[in-house]
């Protein structure tokens, strides 16, 4: 078998040949021509399933649980050092119908491997190299994906989000939904989570619901750019916009799509804000649920200025280094109390 290029070579092609930025969803034209649509459907396909084929000898099995044969929907995170993190998400998500659980651990040495080894529904894999390399972890996700995921309901989320979709009890009746109108994938609308302290002081003990610490968020300043070409609807602001990122364009990306009802052949593209085919990225115009997302506790206080952290990371978390002297509480903060609640504010749109 050929030498497969590196994955900074791959990123580097999909940029010469003309990549999508975010200049670019503000003056693409509405109507992409065919041939363009084609290269582009067969470049990214082919780019990311070449960095899964390159980064799986990254990947080794630690644990296999017997029951991952019989899961209908599959959680995959990879984590490090997030055993604070994982009582309370396990509970969460559990209780949301989550049959299944693949942990991608990326050397945590807070212990977090060995409490998860004797959970029944819980897989473990070990990622023997840089989180950054194998593009902040997507490209171990696509291979687990490939390897466990077709046919079944994924569920792609960090340790820090909790999704809500509205008017849905579990995320079982929202798949058995999904599936009854052929509903490929649900986008999220990634709501960051704040209180009316400095983010050092909101701590979040181990099995502790986050929300009853950080309950409060940005009701407004959301903007979305449509992007042709990929069909992917880019969102920006929110409460990072307001405080940290004055150009709203080098925040960062709120648009998600967490959850995918996987074949052979999907794979996330840019994190979870993109995939392919492209047809995943519109199978709605507008967010159906949200991403509630904690990253302004002290846990994430922490890695802020932990400088190898900040390496395997995008260069938006240097906008964060003062966020302890940071303000959150203004006019468009609004306390959560239910999910219908982010549907009467606009910001999402009810799944039925």
């Amino acid at each position: 078998m050929p030498k497969l290029p590196s994955a900074a070579r791959l990123v580097a092609l999909h940029w010469a040949m003309g990549g999508t930025t975010m200049t670019d969803l503000t003056t693409a034209p509405k109507a992409v021509p065919r041939v363009r649509v084609a290269r582009y459907a067969a470049r990214e396909w082919g780019a990311a399933h070449l960095r899964r084929l390159w980064k799986q000898r990254e990947l080794h099995p630690v644990h296999i649980a017997p029951t991952l044969g019989d899961a209908h929907l599959i959680a995959v995170l990879v984590v490090k050092d997030e055993a604070t993190r994982f009582p309370y998400l396990l509970e969460y998500y559990r209780r949301a119908g989550v049959d299944h659980f693949i942990v991608i651990d990326n050397g945590s040495t807070d212990g977090l491997s060995a409490t998860l080894a004797s959970e029944p529904d819980i897989s473990m894999y070990a990622a023997h190299g840089g989180f950054a390399a194998a593009r902040y972890g997507i490209d171990w996700v696509n291979t687990i994906a490939a390897r466990h995921c077709a046919g079944r309901w994924i569920l792609h989320v960090d340790a820090d989000e909790l999704l809500v979709i509205p008017g849905y009890e579990s995320l079982q009746a929202a798949c058995a939904d999904l599936d009854s109108r052929h509903q490929r994938a649900v986008h999220a609308l990634m709501l960051d989570m704040y209180s009316d302290q400095p983010a050092s002081r909101n701590d979040v003990p181990a099995g502790t619901d986050p929300l009853a610490v950080c309950a409060l968020y940005d009701a407004g300043g959301y903007e979305h750019f449509f992007d042709p070409l990929s069909l992917t609807t880019w969102i920006k602001g929110g409460v990072r916009g307001r405080l940290f990122f004055p150009d709203i364009h080098a925040g960062p990306a709120l648009n998600k799509t967490p959850l995918v009802k996987w074949k052979r052949g999907y794979a996330f593209a840019q994190v979870a804000h993109r995939l392919v085919p492209r047809a995943l990225n519109r199978q709605s115009e507008a967010p159906q649920a949200a991403l509630l997302h904690f990253t302004f506790t002290s846990l994430s206080h922490a890695k802020f200025s932990d400088r190898a952290n900040l390496e395997q990371h995008t260069a938006e978390y240097n906008a964060y280094s003062r966020v302890d002297e940071t303000s959150f509480v203004g006019l468009p903060t609004r306390t959560y109390g239910a999910p219908h609640d982010l549907v009467a504010e606009g910001i999402i749109r009810p799944l039925r």
